[in-house]
């Protein structure tokens, strides 16, 4: 079927009325004039936006030299109880520890201490450490270790020795007499660190297209963004729209902007034209990723959502997270509902599911689709359905592309749970971050060019070019900084 373009986005260098003229935006009068919006109008496409920057969240941090936007805030980890193990010294071992003889085992770490018990993977045996470990390599570390145990034949199997198994350790043994001291373990304080990056966009206009109406009916607003009737006017709706792009834009990066320093914390990105730096920040998901708490998934299932909600949210040990929403697209609702449902339909829930499924008198009504669910634990996830997964840049991109199910880009099954709630220190756990001085900056180079209102007041007799020509700015910088984002997680949509 040919595609019925409705739509032309057109790449220009000035809005003049040439343009206008070329697309023949200026014709005579019609009977209707209301502009169709054929695909909807954006709605909650800025979820990020709105949570953040729209509820005050948002802190200015000023730098503390020119072009050095990191900024870190201190952390304290759960202290660390286990290492793994990369295998038995002597591979020919098939019984070790039997006998309580004393065997060797390489780890990847010294936490292990002299006279420590040890817990096995398989949790049948414990053993006790005989010495501390020696360093025989990068980030290996042999020990002796003995099987605590008054069974001749015991040993400890093999399978414990697998490389990657973890071991723990437990409570010290010690002679009656003539023992020696040991030593232990520390855990300290850390700092973690982000950057965020500067945005700039501009409105450029030429010749007297400020003052000219088109065929076309618009939903005017005053300059607090409140109704104020109709308009033909051109400029008013082109900048909304502009508006709307410069905020899909930083939407996007917020979720997806990948953090650019080397591990030696140089930048290598440069502009071209005057050769500095040009920093960017780690977005949600690069953050996520960088404790962890990013998997993927196909076919989802409540052992699924469980076991990543429980990994997950069992690391706040100090409360309970109040403010945890599942951010998702159509798409991911309906993995949800689904999963739900196959599981009520496995436990035999079918009367009372159908009974609050199908409703209605003489014409019925099939449909009430989850939207909630809550753990064994107690956990309560709110999910909050939003277009910028459904209709995003990459969700487009994805449709270009065919990366659809079931009629959705792949971008609308992602599950993205958030803790929104509020730290200790009384801020939120994600905040919209700027540079102190420069969270917003608007200007206007005017020429002759007339400007159009909603460019605000601006003197007359003043102008930067002798062209008749005028451009809005806009610049800013922005981040997104997750306090603790050990307590949310990403799961991605793969096929």
């Amino acid at each position: 079927m040919r595609e019925l373009r409705t739509t032309n986005t057109l790449p220009t260098e000035f809005g003049s009325a040439e343009l206008l003229y070329q697309n023949k935006l200026i014709a005579p009068s019609e009977l209707n004039k209301s502009f169709t919006w054929l695909y909807g109008r954006d709605k909650s496409s800025f979820p990020l936006l709105t949570l953040t920057e729209g509820n005050g969240a948002t802190k200015s941090i000023k730098p503390k030299e020119m072009n050095d936007t990191q900024y870190t805030w201190k952390t304290f980890g759960r202290p660390i109880r286990t290492s793994r193990v990369i295998g038995l010294v002597n591979a020919l071992n098939v019984t070790p520890g039997k006998g309580a003889v004393t065997f060797e085992v390489y780890f990847e770490d010294n936490l292990f201490h002299n006279h420590y018990g040890l817990y096995t993977p398989d949790g049948q045996c414990t053993a006790r450490v005989q010495g501390e470990g020696v360093l025989v390599g990068v980030k290996k570390y042999k020990y002796r270790i003995q099987l605590m145990t008054g069974d001749k034949t015991a040993y400890i199997a093999l399978d414990n020795f697998l490389a990657g198994k973890a071991w723990t350790y437990g409570p010290t043994s010690i002679p009656l007499s003539k023992s020696d001291g040991t030593t232990s373990n520390t855990t300290v304080p850390g700092l973690w660190t982000n950057q965020f990056g500067a945005w700039r966009y501009s409105y450029p206009i030429a010749g007297n297209i400020a003052n000219k109406a088109v065929i076309y009916e618009f939903d005017a607003t005053d300059q607090n963004g409140n109704s104020a009737g109709k308009t033909n006017l051109w400029l008013p709706f082109q900048m909304k729209m502009w508006e709307i792009e410069r905020r899909e834009l930083i939407e996007t990066d917020l979720w997806e902007s990948e953090y650019n320093r080397t591990a030696e914390g140089v930048i290598l990105n440069t502009d071209d034209e005057t050769g500095e730096v040009v920093p960017k920040g780690a977005g949600v998901k690069s953050q996520i990723k960088a404790i962890g708490n990013w998997s993927t998934y196909g076919n989802l299932s409540l052992a699924i959502l469980d076991k990543t909600v429980l990994s997950v949210l069992g690391n706040r040990q100090d409360k309970v997270a109040g403010e945890v929403v599942l951010y998702t697209g159509k798409g991911g609702l309906r993995m949800i509902n689904k999963a739900i449902m196959n599981d009520a339909k496995a436990n035999q829930f079918f009367t009372p599911l159908g009974a609050e499924t199908i409703s209605g008198g003489d014409y019925l009504s099939y449909g009430k689709y989850f939207n909630q669910y809550k753990t064994i634990d107690g956990w309560i996830l709110t999910i909050k359905t939003t277009d910028y997964f459904d209709h995003s840049l990459i969700a487009q991109m994805q449709i270009a592309n065919g990366q659809v199910f079931e009629g959705l880009p792949y971008y609308s099954y992602n599950l993205v749970s958030l803790d929104h709630s509020m730290s200790d220190d009384g801020e939120r756990n994600i905040q919209f971050v700027c540079e102190k001085g420069r969270e917003y900056i608007a200007n206007v180079y005017k020429g002759m060019a007339p400007l159009p209102g909603a460019w605000g007041s601006v003197p007359d007799n003043l102008i930067s070019t002798k062209k008749d020509v005028a451009s809005y700015e806009v610049m800013g910088t922005l981040g997104i900084g997750i306090t603790n984002p050990t307590t949310s997680f990403w799961l991605e949509f793969q096929r």
